[in-house]
Protein backbone atom coordinates (compact mmCIF):
# COMPACT_ATOMS: atom_id res chain seq x y z
CA UNK A 1 0.00 0.00 0.00
CA UNK A 2 1.78 3.31 -1.05
CA UNK A 3 1.39 5.53 1.41
CA UNK A 4 0.88 9.62 0.79
CA UNK A 5 3.68 11.62 2.06
CA UNK A 6 2.15 14.91 4.07
CA UNK A 7 4.98 16.84 3.34
CA UNK A 8 5.56 18.83 6.23
CA UNK A 9 7.27 22.27 6.42
CA UNK A 10 10.31 21.00 8.77
CA UNK A 11 10.11 24.51 9.95
CA UNK A 12 7.52 25.08 12.49
CA UNK A 13 7.22 28.86 12.69
CA UNK A 14 10.06 31.56 12.47
CA UNK A 15 11.37 34.09 15.19
CA UNK A 16 13.19 37.08 13.90
CA UNK A 17 14.64 34.76 11.28
CA UNK A 18 15.29 32.10 13.41
CA UNK A 19 13.80 28.85 12.41
CA UNK A 20 11.86 26.25 15.03
CA UNK A 21 11.99 23.21 14.10
CA UNK A 22 10.27 20.15 14.23
CA UNK A 23 13.40 18.69 15.41
CA UNK A 24 13.91 20.66 18.89
CA UNK A 25 10.22 20.78 19.37
CA UNK A 26 10.15 16.81 19.28
CA UNK A 27 12.98 17.04 21.72
CA UNK A 28 11.73 19.43 24.41
CA UNK A 29 8.53 17.83 24.25
CA UNK A 30 9.57 14.53 25.25
CA UNK A 31 11.60 15.86 27.50
CA UNK A 32 8.95 17.88 29.13
CA UNK A 33 6.56 15.01 28.77
CA UNK A 34 8.83 12.79 30.51
CA UNK A 35 9.35 14.99 33.40
CA UNK A 36 5.74 15.65 34.31
CA UNK A 37 4.86 11.92 33.86
CA UNK A 38 8.47 10.93 35.97
CA UNK A 39 6.94 13.27 39.10
CA UNK A 40 3.96 11.32 38.89
CA UNK A 41 5.50 8.11 39.05
CA UNK A 42 8.42 8.69 41.38
CA UNK A 43 5.50 8.92 44.55
CA UNK A 44 4.05 5.54 43.32
CA UNK A 45 5.25 3.19 45.95
CA UNK A 46 7.63 2.56 46.31
CA UNK A 47 8.41 6.24 46.93
CA UNK A 48 11.75 7.22 45.22
CA UNK A 49 12.29 11.21 45.37
CA UNK A 50 10.48 14.69 45.81
CA UNK A 51 9.40 16.79 42.48
CA UNK A 52 12.27 19.00 43.53
CA UNK A 53 14.80 16.45 42.90
CA UNK A 54 12.81 15.06 40.04
CA UNK A 55 13.90 18.87 38.23
CA UNK A 56 17.17 18.35 38.98
CA UNK A 57 17.68 15.31 37.90
CA UNK A 58 16.50 16.45 34.39
CA UNK A 59 18.52 18.88 34.30
CA UNK A 60 21.30 16.61 34.55
CA UNK A 61 19.60 14.12 32.16
CA UNK A 62 19.10 17.10 29.30
CA UNK A 63 22.73 17.84 29.54
CA UNK A 64 23.45 13.92 29.28
CA UNK A 65 21.22 13.70 26.44
CA UNK A 66 22.51 16.12 24.37
CA UNK A 67 26.05 15.64 25.01
CA UNK A 68 26.00 11.95 24.54
CA UNK A 69 23.83 12.03 21.39
CA UNK A 70 25.96 14.43 19.70
CA UNK A 71 29.10 13.05 20.50
CA UNK A 72 28.45 9.47 20.00
CA UNK A 73 26.69 10.82 16.50
CA UNK A 74 29.87 12.36 15.53
CA UNK A 75 32.17 9.66 16.45
CA UNK A 76 30.27 6.75 15.05
CA UNK A 77 28.43 8.10 12.34
CA UNK A 78 30.24 11.29 10.74
CA UNK A 79 33.67 12.15 12.38
CA UNK A 80 35.70 12.50 8.99
CA UNK A 81 32.90 15.53 7.98
CA UNK A 82 33.13 16.75 11.82
CA UNK A 83 37.27 16.85 12.01
CA UNK A 84 37.15 18.62 8.30
CA UNK A 85 34.16 21.11 9.60
CA UNK A 86 34.50 21.43 13.33
CA UNK A 87 32.27 24.32 13.21
CA UNK A 88 29.69 21.94 12.54
CA UNK A 89 29.37 20.36 15.65
CA UNK A 90 27.81 22.88 17.34
CA UNK A 91 24.99 23.38 14.65
CA UNK A 92 22.61 20.62 16.38
CA UNK A 93 19.53 21.81 14.84
CA UNK A 94 21.09 20.36 11.65
CA UNK A 95 20.16 17.33 13.32
CA UNK A 96 23.05 14.63 14.18
CA UNK A 97 22.04 12.93 17.15
CA UNK A 98 22.96 9.06 18.21
CA UNK A 99 20.11 7.65 20.13
CA UNK A 100 22.11 4.83 21.76
CA UNK A 101 25.04 7.32 23.34
CA UNK A 102 22.24 9.53 24.07
CA UNK A 103 21.35 6.11 26.56
CA UNK A 104 24.88 6.41 27.73
CA UNK A 105 24.89 10.28 28.66
CA UNK A 106 22.02 9.83 30.54
CA UNK A 107 23.30 7.08 32.11
CA UNK A 108 26.03 8.80 33.13
CA UNK A 109 23.74 11.61 34.46
CA UNK A 110 21.90 9.31 36.38
CA UNK A 111 24.70 7.42 38.01
CA UNK A 112 26.30 11.21 38.93
CA UNK A 113 22.63 12.23 40.36
CA UNK A 114 22.15 8.92 42.34
CA UNK A 115 25.66 9.16 44.05
CA UNK A 116 25.22 13.15 44.89
CA UNK A 117 21.80 12.40 46.35
CA UNK A 118 22.57 8.90 47.70
CA UNK A 119 19.47 6.83 45.66
CA UNK A 120 19.77 3.90 44.25
CA UNK A 121 20.96 4.03 40.31
CA UNK A 122 18.34 1.44 38.70
CA UNK A 123 15.66 2.34 41.35
CA UNK A 124 15.81 6.00 39.60
CA UNK A 125 16.46 4.73 35.76
CA UNK A 126 13.21 2.24 36.23
CA UNK A 127 10.68 5.05 36.67
CA UNK A 128 12.66 7.09 34.19
CA UNK A 129 12.39 5.15 31.17
CA UNK A 130 8.66 4.47 31.40
CA UNK A 131 8.17 7.44 29.64
CA UNK A 132 11.20 7.84 27.60
CA UNK A 133 9.83 6.42 24.54
CA UNK A 134 7.34 9.00 24.06
CA UNK A 135 10.26 10.90 23.28
CA UNK A 136 11.87 8.55 21.20
CA UNK A 137 8.70 8.09 19.41
CA UNK A 138 8.48 11.90 18.64
CA UNK A 139 11.54 12.22 17.52
CA UNK A 140 11.40 9.56 14.84
CA UNK A 141 8.32 11.27 13.17
CA UNK A 142 10.41 14.41 13.32
CA UNK A 143 12.82 12.69 11.10
CA UNK A 144 10.32 11.56 8.97
CA UNK A 145 9.03 15.38 9.01
CA UNK A 146 12.62 16.03 7.63
CA UNK A 147 12.69 13.32 5.24
CA UNK A 148 16.15 11.89 6.69
CA UNK A 149 16.60 8.45 8.26
CA UNK A 150 14.86 7.46 5.27
CA UNK A 151 13.73 3.93 4.36
CA UNK A 152 15.11 1.01 2.15
CA UNK A 153 13.96 0.73 -1.99
CA UNK A 154 10.51 -1.24 -0.93
CA UNK A 155 9.81 -4.23 -2.50
CA UNK A 156 6.72 -4.85 -4.68
CA UNK A 157 4.79 -6.70 -2.75
CA UNK A 158 5.18 -4.17 0.43
CA UNK A 159 2.65 -3.92 2.87
CA UNK A 160 3.66 -0.31 3.51
CA UNK A 161 5.44 2.02 1.40
CA UNK A 162 6.03 5.59 0.52
CA UNK A 163 7.79 8.14 -2.34
CA UNK A 164 9.70 10.86 -0.25
CA UNK A 165 9.01 14.03 -2.43
CA UNK A 166 13.32 14.87 -1.67
CA UNK A 167 14.17 11.42 -3.13
CA UNK A 168 11.04 10.53 -5.44
CA UNK A 169 10.98 6.80 -6.97
CA UNK A 170 11.54 4.26 -6.36
CA UNK A 171 9.64 4.33 -3.10
CA UNK A 172 10.62 3.15 0.14
CA UNK A 173 9.91 1.66 3.49
CA UNK A 174 8.66 4.44 5.56
CA UNK A 175 11.29 3.52 8.13
CA UNK A 176 10.83 6.30 10.61
CA UNK A 177 7.22 5.66 11.25
CA UNK A 178 8.35 1.99 11.74
CA UNK A 179 11.00 2.99 14.48
CA UNK A 180 8.47 5.70 15.88
CA UNK A 181 5.71 2.78 16.31
CA UNK A 182 8.32 0.23 17.82
CA UNK A 183 10.39 2.57 19.71
CA UNK A 184 7.60 4.90 20.73
CA UNK A 185 3.89 3.39 21.22
CA UNK A 186 5.04 -0.25 21.40
CA UNK A 187 7.81 0.18 23.89
CA UNK A 188 5.94 2.65 26.10
CA UNK A 189 2.88 0.30 25.90
CA UNK A 190 5.56 -2.69 27.44
CA UNK A 191 6.80 -0.55 29.77
CA UNK A 192 3.81 1.18 31.35
CA UNK A 193 2.06 -1.87 31.80
CA UNK A 194 5.07 -3.73 33.60
CA UNK A 195 5.03 -0.85 35.41
CA UNK A 196 1.81 -1.23 36.26
CA UNK A 197 2.44 -4.44 38.33
CA UNK A 198 3.50 -3.58 42.06
CA UNK A 199 5.09 -7.19 42.62
CA UNK A 200 7.83 -6.35 39.11
CA UNK A 201 7.83 -2.81 40.28
CA UNK A 202 9.74 -3.87 43.46
CA UNK A 203 12.44 -5.58 41.88
CA UNK A 204 14.67 -2.65 40.80
CA UNK A 205 16.12 -3.26 38.13
CA UNK A 206 13.68 -5.28 36.07
CA UNK A 207 12.26 -2.29 34.45
CA UNK A 208 15.44 -0.96 33.05
CA UNK A 209 16.28 -4.45 31.98
CA UNK A 210 13.53 -4.70 29.85
CA UNK A 211 13.98 -0.95 28.22
CA UNK A 212 17.21 -1.78 27.28
CA UNK A 213 16.31 -5.13 25.71
CA UNK A 214 13.39 -4.37 23.99
CA UNK A 215 14.82 -1.20 22.44
CA UNK A 216 17.92 -3.06 21.06
CA UNK A 217 15.83 -5.41 19.99
CA UNK A 218 13.46 -3.43 17.72
CA UNK A 219 15.97 -1.61 16.71
CA UNK A 220 17.62 -4.18 15.41
CA UNK A 221 14.60 -4.96 13.33
CA UNK A 222 13.70 -1.82 12.39
CA UNK A 223 17.08 -1.75 10.55
CA UNK A 224 16.37 -3.68 8.13
CA UNK A 225 13.72 -1.29 6.68
CA UNK A 226 16.29 1.44 7.09
CA UNK A 227 19.08 3.25 5.01
CA UNK A 228 22.17 3.50 6.69
CA UNK A 229 23.87 6.58 6.82
CA UNK A 230 25.11 7.44 3.33
CA UNK A 231 29.04 8.49 4.61
CA UNK A 232 28.89 3.93 7.09
CA UNK A 233 27.04 2.60 4.98
CA UNK A 234 26.77 -1.62 5.18
CA UNK A 235 29.32 -3.15 7.49
CA UNK A 236 29.70 -6.89 7.63
CA UNK A 237 27.86 -8.15 4.94
CA UNK A 238 24.50 -6.07 5.22
CA UNK A 239 24.91 -5.12 9.06
CA UNK A 240 24.71 -1.49 9.95
CA UNK A 241 26.18 0.32 12.48
CA UNK A 242 22.42 0.68 14.54
CA UNK A 243 22.49 -3.19 15.06
CA UNK A 244 25.51 -3.04 16.13
CA UNK A 245 25.44 -0.62 18.93
CA UNK A 246 22.17 -2.70 20.01
CA UNK A 247 23.49 -6.09 20.36
CA UNK A 248 25.08 -4.65 23.33
CA UNK A 249 22.13 -2.80 25.09
CA UNK A 250 20.35 -6.42 24.57
CA UNK A 251 23.07 -8.11 26.27
CA UNK A 252 23.22 -5.55 29.06
CA UNK A 253 19.48 -5.85 29.44
CA UNK A 254 19.32 -9.27 29.60
CA UNK A 255 22.19 -9.45 32.09
CA UNK A 256 20.19 -6.90 34.32
CA UNK A 257 16.85 -8.49 34.39
CA UNK A 258 18.70 -12.13 35.52
CA UNK A 259 20.70 -10.57 37.99
CA UNK A 260 17.56 -8.53 39.41
CA UNK A 261 15.49 -11.82 39.33
CA UNK A 262 17.87 -13.79 40.84
CA UNK A 263 18.83 -11.26 43.65
CA UNK A 264 15.25 -11.12 44.30
CA UNK A 265 14.33 -15.02 44.67
CA UNK A 266 17.34 -14.97 47.07
CA UNK A 267 15.67 -12.50 49.31
CA UNK A 268 12.00 -14.41 49.20
CA UNK A 269 14.02 -17.51 49.62
CA UNK A 270 15.62 -15.96 53.42
CA UNK A 271 11.55 -14.34 53.99
CA UNK A 272 10.57 -17.89 53.22
CA UNK A 273 13.38 -19.21 56.03
CA UNK A 274 11.97 -17.06 58.79
CA UNK A 275 8.53 -18.36 58.42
Amino acid sequence: MLIPYPNINPVFFSILGIPIRWYGISYIAGILFSLEFSKKIMKTNPFIMSEEKVDELYIYGFWGVLLGGRIGYILFYDLYNYTNNPIGIIKIWHGGMSSHCGFIGVTIAICYFSIKNNFKILSISDRILVSVPVGLGLGRLANFVNQELIGRIASEDALFKIIYPNYGLPARYPSELFEAFGEGLFLFIIMFSIFKFHYIRIRRGVLTGVFLFAYGLVRVICENFRQPDSQVGFLYDGITMGQILSVPLCLTGLTIIAISTIKHNQSTLKVMDKL
